[in-house]
C-alpha cells in the first residue's frame, strides 16, 4: 500500500489541479494580451476609419474590454472541450459565429427575440459585450449607465472561468494517463 502512495501517476495526479490553474491562467493571460491590440484597433481606430460616431470616454470603454475579452477567452477555452479533435473547433467556431451575432441583438431587434432565443443569447458574452460596446460609444453612455452589461459579463467572467478551469484539469489528467510511464518496482520481502 505504501508503494503504491507513491506511484509516479499518482504523484502527478496529486498536483494536478494545481497545474491546471498555472496552465489555465498562462493561456488565458497569452489570449488576453494578444487580443488587446486588436480591441484598441476595432473600438478606437475603426469608428474613425468608417465615420461612425464616436462619442464614448475611452476610459469606460477600456474598462468595459477587460470583462469582455477575459469572458470571451474563457469562454473559447471552455467550449474547447467538446469537441474531441483539435480541428473540430473550427467547424463549431464557423458555424456559430453568425447565430452568435444574431443572438446580440446588434443586427436584430432585441425585443423581437423569443424568450428561449434571448436565454440562449444571455449565455454568450457577445450578447453583453456588444449592447454595452454600442451604448458606450455611440450613444454616450457612461460606465455606471451599463452596470447591468458590465455585472453580467463579469459574472460570466467567473462562470466560464470555473469551467475553462474544470476543462484545463480534465485535459491535464488525461495527458498523464496516456503518458507513457513504467511502474515503480515492487520490493518483496522474503
Amino acid at each position: 500500500r505504501v508503494i503504491e502512495w507513491f506511484h509516479p501517476r499518482r504523484t502527478r495526479l496529486r498536483h494536478v489541479s494545481r497545474r491546471a490553474w498555472r496552465n489555465l491562467l498562462g493561456r488565458s493571460a497569452a489570449f488576453f494580451m494578444i487580443y488587446i491590440p486588436v480591441a484598441a484597433f476595432e473600438m478606437g481606430v475603426v469608428p474613425h476609419l468608417f465615420s461612425f460616431p464616436q462619442i464614448g470616454q475611452a476610459v469606460d470603454i477600456a474598462l468595459f474590454a477587460v470583462p469582455f475579452l477575459l469572458a470571451c477567452v474563457f469562454f473559447a477555452i471552455a467550449i474547447s472541450g467538446i469537441p474531441r479533435g483539435r480541428e473540430s473547433i473550427i467547424l463549431i467556431a464557423v458555424f456559430t459565429s453568425v447565430p452568435m451575432l444574431f443572438l446580440s441583438g446588434v443586427s436584430w431587434p432585441g425585443t423581437a427575440i423569443p424568450w428561449y432565443w434571448q436565454t440562449l443569447a444571455d449565455l454568450i458574452p457577445s450578447t453583453f459585450g456588444v449592447n454595452g460596446f454600442v451604448r458606450l460609444s455611440t450613444m454616450g453612455a457612461s460606465l455606471a449607465d451599463v452596470q447591468a452589461e458590465y455585472t453580467a459579463l463579469w459574472i460570466q467572467v467567473l462562470a466560464y472561468g470555473l469551467l475553462a478551469w474544470w476543462v484545463t484539469r480534465k485535459n491535464e489528467v488525461r495527458k498523464i494517463q496516456l503518458r507513457h510511464y513504467t511502474p515503480s518496482p515492487v520490493v518483496r520481502e522474503g
